[in-house]
């Protein structure tokens, strides 16, 4: 599996303790300082390190099952191919506009095998389908961006279920 900004999140940590080979990944250190990721403390992990503090995966297997990159999904690197599932958490209205998220979605197709799944979560703004916060540290997708994601993919040829569930 592929983990797209995975912060302190336990689902790396979750999916190794079942048997899956993970590659986290997140922003470099002094990108994630510049945009105030590390200010809280509970963010942003930066390293392997911060990833299985919990207790969710045995140490052993965490250390054989998960590795670690920098990543920045405004400009994801061609070698990341072939995995059976990716993921973000909360992470891709994060990336500067509306469109930047978008474009990641799409983008981050790229990494899966034939047949595999990607899941995404973001901020749903249930307030208005016309404004928005379309641009800045974090942008709110309305149900129309979402629907258009939806469309974009299925003209690409994939196969997409999207949850608006309040």
């Amino acid at each position: 599996g592929l983990g797209f900004g995975v912060g302190t999140e336990p689902l790396v940590a979750v999916f190794a303790a079942r048997g899956c080979q993970v590659v986290a990944t997140d922003l470099d250190p002094a990108h994630a300082e510049a945009d105030g990721w590390t200010e809280s403390g509970a963010e942003y992990a930066g390293n392997l390190a911060g990833l299985n503090e919990a207790g969710l995966c045995d140490p052993g297997a965490f250390a054989d099952r998960v590795t670690y990159r920098h990543v920045d999904m405004n400009d994801l690197p061609n070698d990341l191919r072939g995995f059976d599932f990716s993921w973000s958490s909360c992470a891709f209205e994060h990336l500067g506009t509306l469109e930047a998220g978008l474009t990641f979605v799409e983008r981050q197709m790229e990494t899966l095998r034939p047949g595999g799944v990607a899941v995404h979560t973001t901020e749903y703004n249930v307030t208005s389908d016309e404004e928005t916060v379309g641009a800045g540290g974090t942008v709110l997708y309305r149900r129309r961006d979402l629907v258009g994601l939806a469309d974009r993919l299925r003209r690409a040829g994939y196969s997409i279920t999207l949850d608006l569930a309040q």
